[in-house]
């Protein structure tokens, strides 16, 4: 009789085993965001979504991108700015043979340099009424993202 008792038991929960698992396909994986643009050293998270919700604690995911030195994923879909340029940010999920995949594009774009300084070739100078002068600046560092200058007088009535 015990070994009769043990059989039914087993079988009764090899049923429930059975009756938890489900044989639904997995029919996609969605991305939040299908491009985004950063700059150099900043980061995004992406978020995947599987199609159906109730598979998301059976399937695996992987991340990749197409170009590590542009931007980089983590296993949290974390993406880091490298260095500009363009990568795709891929999501791979897969459950059994099925497998479903959606990219990001994504873009970096350079780090701002800031001026740190202004220099003039010329400190001072005389001119008489009509003359002129060219004065060319120098900008630092040489690399600075915008060199653009305004150029402005505190007396308008002498130069």
């Amino acid at each position: 009789m015990k070994k009769l008792f043990k059989f039914l038991v087993a079988v009764f929960m090899g049923f429930a085993l059975v009756s938890c698992t489900t044989t639904e396909s997995l029919r996609g994986v969605t991305l939040d965001k299908e491009a985004i643009t950063l700059v150099e050293g900043e980061t995004a998270t992406l978020e995947a979504t599987i199609s159906p919700e109730n598979l998301a604690n059976e399937t695996t995911i992987i991340w990749s991108t197409t170009n590590d030195k542009v931007a980089t994923v983590n296993d949290e879909g974390v993406v880091t700015a490298v260095k500009a340029g363009t990568a795709k940010i891929k999501v791979t999920a897969t459950r059994g043979a099925v497998r479903r995949q959606d990219t990001c594009t994504v873009k970096v774009l350079p780090k701002a340099i800031p001026v740190t300084g202004i220099t003039l070739d010329k400190n001072e100078g005389r001119l008489d009424v009509g003359e002129s002068i060219t004065l060319t600046p120098t900008i630092s560092p040489s690399d600075a993202t915008n060199k653009s200058v305004i150029w402005k007088t505190d007396n308008d009535s002498i130069a």
